[in-house]
């Protein structure tokens, strides 16, 4: 009989209801022992490069360009992020950089995008993943939906998939 490896043995211990061993750096990680927060639209592992690129790809906006665009000010922006108003990602250290679809043609955020925040904890990185994709029960993409007033759908769509109905 082959004797198993030293971090498969681990494995069988971690996954058995026998106590975990003493070093339990191998077994956190494969058991999922202390899963991660909610992300708050960081991503601190990025190179530059990358996030520039994911900017770009993404059509976000800095909170000068919103406020050009919309005529609003880069203060209110400020405030709406902080009530968890708009969805926004940190790229560096307090620059923040929104989309420009959560905004209607009156410079507003939807008020769904807030409901939809609230409904991922305050995630800001699922919030705009979610939108940003085509959701099958609504037949668009999450923010086109949200655009022409299928919000209900697009909330229904995502507390479905919070009680675990996948598409």
């Amino acid at each position: 009989m082959v004797k198993p490896k030293r971090n498969q043995r681990r494995l069988a211990v971690a996954t058995s209801a026998r106590k975990l061993p003493a070093d339990r750096s191998f077994t956190h990680r494969l058991v999922g022992d202390g899963l991660p927060k909610p992300s708050s639209g960081v991503l601190p592992q990025a190179s530059v490069v990358k996030v520039d690129r994911a900017v770009s790809r993404l059509g976000l906006l800095t909170a000068a360009q919103v406020s050009r665009r919309f005529k609003v000010t880069r203060q209110a922006i400020d405030r709406w992020r902080r009530e968890g108003r708009l969805i926004a990602w940190e790229v560096r250290k307090s620059q923040f950089h929104y989309p420009s679809w959560q905004f209607d043609s009156r410079g507003i955020p939807y008020k769904s995008v807030s409901r939809i925040l609230k409904a991922l904890d305050g995630d800001n990185w699922a919030a705009l993943r979610f939108l940003n994709e085509l959701i099958p029960e609504v037949g668009e993409v999450g923010h086109r939906a949200i655009a022409q007033g299928r919000d209900q759908e697009v909330l229904a769509a995502l507390a479905a998939r919070s009680l675990g109905a996948f598409s």
